[in-house]
């Protein structure tokens, strides 16, 4: 083997006597106690054989294009607008009779004559007065009184005076006389309408014209085209087993100064290449020239230009219209008596008459004359008006005359005859309903022609490939092995039966399985790959027997 291929690590295990002083210290263990036995193991590294999946081809997305679909559908469209044509409604008359008033009513007047009545009326001829007559006065006998006649008072009456009068009274009184005026009458002439003005309609046609006219027999559209991605081939080298060192025993070392030659052994750590596998794989190296990547596909839009063709129609360039004529109104000239002025009436007066008559009448009433009879006096006796004199007065009545009179029990009055009028009649046309322009529609000519449109425009549906993988199995590190320090093992005479079935059943208890067995008391391969497997899961030193996995199994020596 070359030197340039492995590292050489030579551990030599030198043993002398107990009096050699010359024995490296680390090749010993250390601290070590007679009786009992000490081991340093070479533990290997671990690997663990793992498989992976490879990507040899990456999965894809392809586009498959369908174009534009197309649909055919038939395009009606106006040859010939449609139009309305004007057609004549006559206007409808009728006739009606009319009355007039040849000459008005009016009313005529008739004198009622004044009613009279005569009644008694009592006048005054002498008016009442009174008459005074004296009542003496009463007198009585007082003794122990000085004044026997006071002082009185004596009247005298002055009779009442009259005199003769006369009085003009009214016999009968003033009123008025009517007299009738009668009504004028005058004769006129009048214009009646007898047809009223109306409008006459004359149809004007419409006009045509023929035009042409461009229309789309096919839609605008776009097409997608696709093309696949282009994959190109590479190859990887893959890593299957890093690379890593390994301890390897080798011969004795001739050299070796022991007389017992397994004394001096050599333990060489080589190196052990990395292991490496070749996959192909295809990559994806883009999309085709002129073709772009929308992320599902190569895709490439091609447009596809509209078709027209050329209709020819018929349009109205003016509509029907109608022109209006105005027919004048028909009049008659009629004749009839109208009052010029109305029957009215002419007052009199009558003067009121008054006859003469006499009465008497009181010129001054009855009165008294006042005389003062002075007082009389005696010493002893005396006279004293108990009552003095007084007048009483009687009421002379009144004298009455009578003459007769005449009263106006009703005045003069008109009544009011009323003349009626008198009527005429003529004959008139009247317009029910003017003439009116009726519209005729005039329904438009349709032709056609095919058009193709677009019923959905070109689009691409994702196609998908799935990634294509390729399965390696590679061994990979999981503890890097060596030498282990040094572990008081149980010796070789202490590995007793007794002890392997301890330590058997402490494994059973923990899970692990020790073989098919049991407790055999045998330490073989099963019972050897369980302790190992309980080492690795306690994280214990591994390669033998040693102390501290009896102390962790609870096993005592």
């Amino acid at each position: 083997m070359k030197t340039t291929n492995f590292f050489k690590m030579a551990l030599v295990v030198l043993g002398f006597f107990a009096a050699s002083t010359a024995v490296a210290q680390e090749d010993t263990p250390p601290n070590a106690e007679p009786g009992k036995c000490y081991a340093k193991c070479y533990i290997p590294d671990v690997y663990e054989t793992v498989s992976e999946q490879v990507l040899v081809k990456p999965a894809s997305s392809g586009l498959i294009a369908s174009g534009p679909q197309f649909s055919t559908e038939e395009v009606t469209y106006v040859s010939k607008a449609a139009s309305s044509d004007l057609r004549i409604v006559p206007a409808q008359f009728s006739t009606e009779e009319v009355s007039y008033v040849s000459r008005p009513a009016y009313s005529t007047l008739s004198v009622v004559p004044a009613q009279f009545s005569t009644e008694e009326v009592q006048y005054e001829y002498k008016q009442a007065s009174t008459e005074l007559s004296i009542v003496p006065a009463q007198f009585e006998q007082v003794t122990e009184q000085v004044q026997v006649r006071p002082a009185y008072s004596k009247l005298a009456i002055v009779p009442a005076q009259f005199e003769s009068v006369e009085e003009t009274v009214e016999v009968r009184p003033a009123y008025s006389t009517l007299s009738i005026v009668p009504a004028q009458f005058e004769t006129v002439s009048e214009q009646v309408e007898v047809r009223p003005a109306y409008t006459k309609l004359a149809v004007v046609p419409a006009q045509y014209e023929t035009v042409s006219e461009q229309v789309l027999s096919r839609a605008a559209s776009q097409n997608i085209e696709t093309a696949p991605y282009i994959f190109e081939t590479q190859t990887e080298q893959i890593l299957v087993a890093p690379a890593t060192t390994r301890w390897v025993r080798k011969r004795v070392d001739p050299s070796c100064l022991s007389a017992n030659p397994d004394d001096c052994k050599v333990w060489c750590l080589e190196e052990v290449p990395a292991q490496y596998t070749t996959v192909t794989k295809r990559v994806n190296a883009g999309c085709p020239s002129g073709y772009s990547d929308n992320g599902q596909g190569c895709v490439k839009t091609v447009d596809l230009p509209a078709d027209y063709r050329t209709i020819t129609k018929t349009v109205v360039s003016s509509p029907a219209t109608t022109t209006e004529t105005t027919i004048p109104a028909e009049y008659k000239t009629i004749t009839k008596t109208v009052v010029s002025q109305p029957e009215t009436t002419t007052e009199r007066s009558v003067p009121a008459e008054f006859r003469t008559v006499k009465k008497i009448r009181l010129v001054s009433p009855a009165t008294t004359t006042e005389t003062t009879v002075p007082a009389e006096f005696r010493t002893i006796t005396k006279t004293q008006v108990v009552q003095p004199e007084t007048v009483t007065q009687n009421t002379i009545p009144a004298e009455f005359r009578s003459y007769t009179r005449t009263l106006v029990t009703q005045p003069e009055t008109v009544t009011q005859n009323t003349v009626p009028e008198q009527m005429g009649s003529y004959t008139r046309t009247l317009v029910v309903q003017p003439e009116t322009a009726e519209s005729i529609a005039i329904p438009s000519t349709m032709g056609s022609y095919t058009k193709t449109v677009v019923a959905a425009p070109a689009s691409t549906s994702a196609s998908s490939s799935d990634a294509e993988y390729t399965t390696i199995t590679k061994r990979q590190l999981q503890r890097k092995g060596g030498f282990s320090d040094w572990r008081e093992i149980v010796c070789a005479d202490a590995l007793t039966p007794a002890l392997i079935a301890e330590v058997q059943r402490a494994l059973i208890a923990r899970g692990y399985d020790v073989g098919s067995a049991g407790v055999d008391n045998v330490f073989g391969a099963s019972t050897k790959a369980a302790l190992r497997k309980f080492q690795q899961d306690n994280g214990l030193p591994l390669g033998s027997l040693n102390i501290e996995t009896l102390r962790a199994l609870g096993v005592q020596q």
